[in-house]
């Protein structure tokens, strides 16, 4: 089938017969490599990520000539679509957006997800030099200025009235949905810089323009941003604050009940609303909750909010029989676990969403290329020794695939002890060594043995040996006595 007629079917919304026509021409090999990137667009407006990753992998990260600059943000698009933001930053970082305007949208949507704002603002500033970002993608491109400047730069004064003319002006050349998300930045300008009268106006067009567009997952935000401006209006009434915080709360469970999807919805809601109440509570799951320093860094500088010493998350159903189990994550990693203690980390990272095998690659696996033939099986080996070492220990957590998301849930109820995220746990060796220093402890037992023995067993260098030996007693797994060559080292029983 020819890419015309897939694109036929998604403009149809037959997406799964797209994306079965895109797979059949990618695993047959009649993609034309000049066609892979067209390939991999469609691939995405079929909701596929993975298949557009399948497509392009082999002209982005194999051997032939170099990937175009085109290749490489569809590329980086659906990396970022599958949750390794990581590996598409670096991928886009030479790409010239004032020769490829389109790099600024998938650089500044996770620079957004980041809550790093200020740093999309030079790629967005670059794009709009480029002659030929002009319609639609050019007001998206100011667009996100705005939003940059709103919340990087806190001009929130400034950028209100900039926001509701760029609305005004999407709504005369024919971009209504742009105009609509105009008009809600605008309104949560107005509210963050303190004028109500602003804000009063401004909600009265976000009304008007959400009746006829509707989006449930951004009629849910809006609805708590005006409480928010209500719950700032009514400081010092308790009555008052009471009810609108019950109605937040009730917003708040609907948002929870549609994740992943509501992710950066529900964050941003708990976020502001802790800020606004001084909720400590609230401000310290989003702080525990997220993956994001820049984010954490925010929630530090509120006056009065200091990180408790731990967050402690319950998962799983049922009546609780005495003390329910626990899992501590705190402490140095388990060598004993053959990376248990990353593959926890890494299910643990973010309690908004459920990540996919894409991103759960580059949580287990930092700064390496995500290969769409080998690392999902890397993944879901990690997952099988996790869940070995569960049942074993008797810790009643499980999950499944749904969707290409993994859903993390208990048996019976768990409790989960996270450690501050913005505190270094000390030496933790990578998932890769973790396992090479469990194939030597099958070897060598309880005995002691030389640096030199151990690189025998393990048919590697004595230079990376030593470095084995010495990751594996900083993190309390091996014992060592002795000193220079004549140094001997034992395994710590546990």
């Amino acid at each position: 089938m020819e890419l015309g007629k897939i694109k036929e079917l998604v403009r149809a919304s037959r997406l799964a017969e797209a994306r079965e026509a895109l797979e059949g021409l990618r695993a047959g090999r009649k993609l034309r490599r000049r066609d892979l990137a067209s390939a991999a667009r469609l691939a995405m407006m079929a909701l596929s990520p993975e298949l557009a990753l399948r497509i392009l992998s082999p002209a982005v990260r194999g051997r032939g000539r170099a990937p175009t600059e085109r290749e490489k943000v569809e590329y980086a698009i659906a990396l970022s679509a599958s949750g390794a933001d990581a590996e598409a930053l670096k991928l886009l970082s030479g790409v010239n957006a004032t020769q490829e305007p389109r790099v600024f949208r998938p650089v500044a949507f996770i620079h957004f997800k980041r809550w790093s704002w200020s740093e999309a603002i030079p790629v967005i500033e670059q794009a709009l030099a480029a002659p030929r970002l002009v319609g639609g993608p050019r007001v998206v491109a100011r667009l996100f200025r705005e939003t940059a400047r709103l919340h990087g730069e806190g001009d929130a004064a400034g950028a209100a009235p900039r926001l509701e003319s760029l609305a005004i002006e999407a709504r005369a050349s024919g971009f209504p949905m742009l105009a609509l998300d105009g008009l809600f930045l605008a309104a949560q300008a107005f509210h963050l810089a303190g004028d109500s009268t602003g804000f009063a106006k401004a909600a009265r067009r976000v009304d008007e323009h959400f009746e006829t567009i509707g989006r449930r997952e951004f009629g849910l935000g809006w609805e708590c941003w005006k409480r928010f401006e209500a719950l700032r209006l009514a400081k010092g009434h308790r009555a008052e604050t009471a009810a609108i915080r019950a109605e937040l709360l009730e917003l708040r469970r609907r948002l929870r009940a549609d994740l992943p999807h509501s992710a950066r919805v529900l964050r941003s809601v708990e976020f502001y609303e802790g800020r606004l109440a001084g909720d400590s509570e609230l401000l310290s799951r989003v702080y525990f909750g997220s993956p994001y320093p820049a984010l954490r860094a925010r929630i530090e500088a509120i006056p009065g909010w200091t990180p408790p010493p731990e967050w402690e998350q319950r998962i799983g159903q049922g009546p609780e029989r005495g003390e329910p189990a626990a899992l501590d994550l705190r402490g140095p990693a388990r060598l004993g676990s053959s990376g248990v203690d990353a593959v926890l980390r890494a299910l643990f990272a973010d309690l908004y969403g459920e990540p996919g095998v894409v991103e759960l690659h580059e949580r287990l696996f930092p700064g390496e290329y995500y290969n769409p033939g080998s690392s999902p099986k890397r993944v879901r080996q990690a997952l099988v020794r996790t869940a070995q070492w569960c049942r074993k220990k008797g810790v009643p957590l499980a999950w499944a695939w749904r969707k290409g998301k993994l859903q993390v849930g208990a048996a019976r109820p768990l409790r989960i002890r996270l450690p501050d995220p913005g505190v270094s746990l000390g030496p933790r060796p990578g998932i890769e060594a973790v396992q090479r220093i469990e194939g030597l402890r099958a070897k060598v037992s309880s005995r002691d043995f030389s640096a030199e023995e151990a690189a025998g067993f393990l048919k590697v260098s004595l230079s990376t040996a030593t470095r084995l030996l010495r990751l594996a007693a900083e993190a309390g797994g091996l014992s060592r006595s002795g000193s220079r060559r004549g140094t001997r080292y034992r395994f710590r029983e546990g």
